[in-house]
């Protein structure tokens, strides 16, 4: 007996111009769907996981392992900080530390060459 394997596609394409996501049930626009694929695909992103909120001037877009944010006056995307939101929302804080860079030289350091 052969067993044929085949993998689903993560979305398809509307004919409303978003992706349909049918594991989350979630559609994105073709420009969010694009910077995604653009920034490391759903490998990085993970998948839509709810409706886009708009605050202050901008619309965010929640994924399982990021967040995209777009600008509602120039439409630029970005990804979201989500590590400082999910501190505060743990209750916790963060002061990133002071570090200086080492301090120039002028030894270079080489390898030997391998053949």
């Amino acid at each position: 007996m052969v067993a044929l394997l085949t993998t689903a596609p993560l979305s398809f394409h509307t004919m409303d111009d978003t992706h349909f996501f049918p594991s989350t049930g979630q559609a994105v626009m073709n420009a969010t769907y694009d910077f995604v694929t653009a920034n490391g695909g759903a490998q990085r992103t993970g998948l839509p996981i709810a409706d886009p909120v708009s605050t202050a001037g901008v619309t965010q877009r929640t994924f399982q392992r990021a967040r995209i944010d777009r600008s509602d006056v120039t439409g630029e995307l970005t990804l979201g900080a989500i590590g400082p939101e999910y501190l505060r929302r743990a209750g916790l804080t963060f002061t990133p530390s002071r570090t200086r860079a080492a301090p120039r030289t002028s030894a270079i350091s080489r390898r030997p060459a391998t053949t």
